[in-house]
């Protein structure tokens, strides 16, 4: 599979990048759970077409002090990490604001989409835990 492109939402506007990030550096892991990812949420996830982008958002909160996202990175299956620092925070139905961005995935089959925030903290880089869901792209 190759993803070569990603669409990352705005509110009125849709900005087109190109994910050429082969080699993703490596950050620390999060102390003490700065930002923790409870869920990754793709809407239609069983239902998706090749070729065709799907929003994809994440349930975050930060216990302690206010960090600040740099980046949202995902797998699909062990293909990754591919990582945007293009992203829109989005009101959900459940009140929150959440991480979100549009992904392309170009060749149909069922991917484990896994998904991790990389975040500054008290002038450090870290990686927040890891969430997955399962895609149906068809």
């Amino acid at each position: 599979m190759r993803i070569v492109k990603v669409l990352a939402g705005c509110a009125l506007a849709v900005g087109l990048i190109v994910g050429l990030t082969a080699n993703a550096p490596t950050f620390a892991a999060a102390q003490g759970g700065q930002l923790i990812i409870s869920k990754l949420l793709v809407a239609n996830r069983s239902h998706l077409k090749a070729n065709v982008p799907y929003e994809a958002s994440m349930n975050i909160r930060t216990p302690g002090p206010p960090v600040s996202l740099q980046k949202l990175c995902f797998f699909w299956n062990t293909e990754g990490p591919i990582c945007f620092s293009n992203f829109a925070m989005k009101n959900g139905a459940d009140g929150g604001v959440h991480p979100t961005v549009q992904l392309h995935t170009g060749t149909p089959g069922t991917y484990k989409l896994t998904a991790f925030v990389v975040f500054a903290f008290q002038g450090a880089t870290y990686e927040s835990n890891k969430t997955s869901t399962n895609v149906a792209v068809h």
